[in-house]
């Protein structure tokens, strides 16, 4: 949690945070790194760059650099393809094993209403998706990921969890 504030409010337009806690003492962590948002950039360098160097060893370094440039909106993509974070929970699987994390957003497609549009790798049309993305830099690499990708997260459907009824 601590990461994640620090993180955020290290970046100068970033200036608040909306906080969920489990319990009370949730609150603690939060505070807890108050006296370290001044400096927030330079303690998390060394920690950026284990994350970056992780991406580039399971990725590649032009990747990790550049994957996120030229991709089209979602609205855009064909059949509404969150391409943008499919292709990131994709990497932060293979960089980080966060395949869990990856399987409970990519269940969300086609059910978690503006907080997490576009649908699942259902039924696409792959040449017009080519299509779309005929001027980006890794569309031969993108079938190929977006097929595996389908492969590792897909389960269940969800829901988000103010909609579950819990």
């Amino acid at each position: 949690m601590g990461f994640n504030d620090l993180f955020c409010l290290g970046h100068a337009e970033v200036h608040t945070l909306s906080i969920g806690a489990a319990r009370p003492s949730d609150f603690d962590e939060h505070l807890a790194i108050l006296p370290l948002i001044q400096d927030a950039m330079i303690g998390l360098g060394p920690v950026m760059k284990r994350l970056e160097d992780a991406a580039v060893r399971a990725m590649g370094a032009d990747w990790a650099a550049t994957w996120r440039h030229g991709l089209p909106t979602t609205i855009y993509a064909p059949h509404e393809i969150p391409l943008y974070h499919i292709l990131r929970m994709y990497t932060m699987a293979k960089a980080y094993d966060m395949v869990g994390y990856g399987k409970m957003r990519y269940n969300l497609l086609g059910g978690g209403d503006h907080w997490f549009p576009g649908h699942k790798l259902i039924d696409v049309d792959w040449d017009a998706l080519l299509d779309e993305l005929k001027d980006y830099h890794f569309a031969d690499r993108v079938p190929e990921i977006l097929q595996e990708a389908h492969e590792l997260f897909n389960a269940e459907d969800k829901k988000r969890l103010s909609e579950s009824g819990d």
